[in-house]
């Protein structure tokens, strides 16, 4: 049972990464051998581009795809990490929706009072 939570967390971190970089893991053109994988010999990872994979991703990824299984997080760390991943979004896209609704404000011009002419003061002045 103890081998099969640090391999969810891998596998769980492989899949992060394949939908953050849209992309097959280690690259589609490298062969992956058992014995590659017995030997601990995998290919780096490449980090996707950070319009892509923000770092706290990556990070996440990379701790949960550690070769060594006593060094990954929990799963309870990796939900914990997304659920503040998650609030610092929110919280990002709240302040940016409040900027943005300051920008259009400032942008809207006042009403300019209206420009009476002079027979509109005359006739004002004579009417009441």
């Amino acid at each position: 049972m103890y081998l099969l939570i640090p391999l969810t967390v891998y596998m769980f971190g492989m899949t992060l990464w394949e939908l953050f970089s849209h992309d097959e893991p280690f690259g589609a053109s490298v062969e992956i051998t058992v014995h590659q994988v017995k030997d601990n010999e995998l290919p780096p990872m490449v980090k996707p581009p950070d319009e892509m994979c923000p770092a706290a991703v990556w990070e996440l990824v990379m701790s949960c795809i550690d070769r060594n299984p006593e060094h990954r997080p929990s799963i309870d760390n990796v939900l914990g990490k997304l659920s503040g991943m998650l609030e610092d979004e929110q919280a990002r896209l709240t302040q940016l929706q409040v900027q943005q609704r300051a920008e259009e404000t400032k942008q809207q011009a006042p009403p300019s009072p209206s420009k009476l002419s002079v027979d509109q003061v005359r006739l004002t002045y004579l009417f009441f």
